[in-house]
């Protein structure tokens, strides 16, 4: 027989979607704060049959297993984002100590997911930056140029894949996978230079020859130079991207002369001195972007070939990649706004496509770009306006405007700016509404340095999503081998701890895990 039911036999479940027990664990496994208010009399009921509590308790545990595997999902996720973060770490909650040590002669610092990769003379070198063993070699021929390398050098971005040039006389460039694969090996110009997602670059002088008429001179003695006269006329320059697998052409443009300074135009000879040479041409391929410079050239280039350097620029033009997408152009006194998903000009063909100049949205100030992320994107850009800063969103919308530090933008995580006012001084402002969280006046003494005598400014910072953690020299004299660190709460301004790092110059963040550069040595920090 049907078992009759009564209308108040009903029962039901609601999911609160603001429980914090549905919300990702913090990936340092801190507590979870539980919502102790007790549940109303009619929000839960059974049917009274003992087979049917047996049905009702079978999909409470289903609906309880379905929460926890959405919950590890968002966990797993959010790990994933600080992994590939610039300076995401898994962990600051409590001062790291070494793990391992290793001698190397570090140079360069590549990352790839789940390894850090150090070019040698004669070979690239993977090693796991929890344990520091060899994860794989890959052998490579003399006077190797490993990329793409981050310009920036504040922050350390994932590449995959690695591009080699090498070779004396006949250069041969080697794509190696992350996991330590050679996907391919081919012979390349002379001048071929790693560029950015798998391309290799080359950048030639083209045209009619000039005749070096100029008066331009230079001279130093040490450090000190002295430059006279100026030049005027020069060949334009050809810049072709392309595949490192296949060879196959990407994008080509060419970048005309324009009058140089001299100083572009030095190059240090063999024996030391220096010289001017009105063809010196210089490339550079960073993670997002290819950057051509020289005397009487400066272009850079996103990795699809559009330019990015602003309208008639004609001299050096600082561009960086944001983190959500797009790029900024540094102006003198004002930043450009260069949509990545917009095309600022359409890739040329052959040597004769000249690249048109970038066009985008002129900001108010100097953009903020963040050191450290968890990973996420908040849809807000912050613009230095001198004593205040402005918040904005990616159609120049205000979203507010405060009184804040704003020399530099330390850490963008868990909704909070950290930011720096280039003395040592911090404080962290909430991105959704300007209000200032905290303010600390110094940091030395916590990092166990004496302002008295020495006012260190931040150099690096990380971030676990929770916390940040900045780093600062010591004394002038005890560089490079004194850094001093300091990890603080970002919504509380708390400070967890305070350590010294000796013998160390600075710190990369390795696939959520912190590794060391020392004088001739690699480090791994745990937590």
């Amino acid at each position: 027989m049907t078992p009759h039911r009564h209308a108040d036999d009903a029962w039901r479940i609601e999911l609160d979607e603001g429980d914090p027990e549905s919300q990702p664990a913090p990936p340092d496994g801190g507590p979870v704060q539980r919502d102790e208010r007790p549940a109303s009399g009619n929000e839960v009921r059974a049917w009274r049959r003992p087979h049917e509590l047996v049905a009702t308790a079978g999909v409470l545990a289903l609906v309880f297993c379905g929460g926890l595997v959405a919950s590890t999902l968002r966990d797993r996720a959010y790990v994933e984002r600080l992994r590939g973060a610039p300076g995401g770490v898994l962990t600051l909650q409590h001062e790291p100590a070494e793990a391992w040590a290793l001698p190397a002669d570090v140079g360069a610092v590549l990352t790839v997911p789940g390894a850090v990769v150090l070019p040698s003379a004669a070979s690239l070198v993977a090693l796991d930056p929890v344990s520091g063993a060899t994860l794989w070699t890959v052998a490579t021929g003399l006077d190797a140029v490993c990329g793409p390398v981050d310009v920036d050098g504040a922050v350390s971005r994932v590449v995959d894949p690695v591009v080699c040039v090498h070779g004396v006389g006949e250069r041969v460039a080697t794509v190696v996978a992350a996991t330590g694969e050679v996907v391919a090996e081919r012979p390349v110009a002379a001048g071929t230079r790693p560029g950015s997602l798998g391309t290799v670059v080359r950048a030639r002088r083209v045209g009619d020859p000039v005749p070096a008429d100029h008066d331009a001179s230079a001279a130093c003695i040490e450090t000190v130079c002295t430059f006279e006269g100026s030049i005027d006329r020069g060949r334009d320059v050809e810049v072709r991207a392309e595949d490192a697998v296949t060879g196959d052409e990407r994008w080509t443009w060419r970048v005309p002369f324009w009058p140089a300074v001299v100083p572009d135009c030095i190059d240090r000879l063999a024996d030391g001195r220096v010289g001017v040479d009105a063809e010196l041409t210089r490339v550079e391929g960073a993670p997002a972007f290819v950057r051509v410079a020289g005397c009487g050239v400066h272009a850079v280039f996103a990795d699809d070939g559009r330019r990015l350097d602003p309208a008639g620029a004609g001299h050096f033009v600082d561009v960086h990649a944001l983190p959500g997408g797009g790029y900024v152009a540094r102006g003198p006194q004002h930043d450009m706004l260069v949509d990545g998903d917009v095309p600022a000009a359409a890739p040329g063909t052959g040597s004769d496509g000249e690249a048109p100049p970038a066009e985008g949205r002129e900001l108010p100030g100097r953009l903020l770009l963040p050191r450290a992320t968890d990973g996420t994107d908040p849809g807000v850009l912050l613009v230095d306006l001198g004593t205040r800063v402005r918040a904005e969103d990616r159609d120049g919308r205000e979203l507010w405007t405060a009184q804040a530090p704003a020399a530099r933008l330390l850490v963008q995580a868990a909704g909070v700016a950290l930011l720096d006012d280039g003395a040592g001084n911090v404080g962290a402002v909430d991105l959704g509404t300007g209000e200032e969280l905290w303010r600390q006046n110094r940091l030395d003494d916590a990092a166990g340095l004496d302002g008295t005598v020495w006012a260190p400014t931040v150099e690096q910072a990380f971030t676990d999503g929770r916390r940040a953690l900045v780093t600062m020299r010591g004394m002038p004299g005890d560089w490079p081998q004194e850094l001093y660190a300091v990890a603080v709460d970002l919504r509380t301004g708390r400070i967890e701890w305070g350590a010294r790092l000796v013998g160390l110059r600075w710190l990369v963040a390795v696939d959520g895990e912190l590794v060391g550069v020392g004088e001739g040595r690699l480090v791994g920090l745990t937590p």
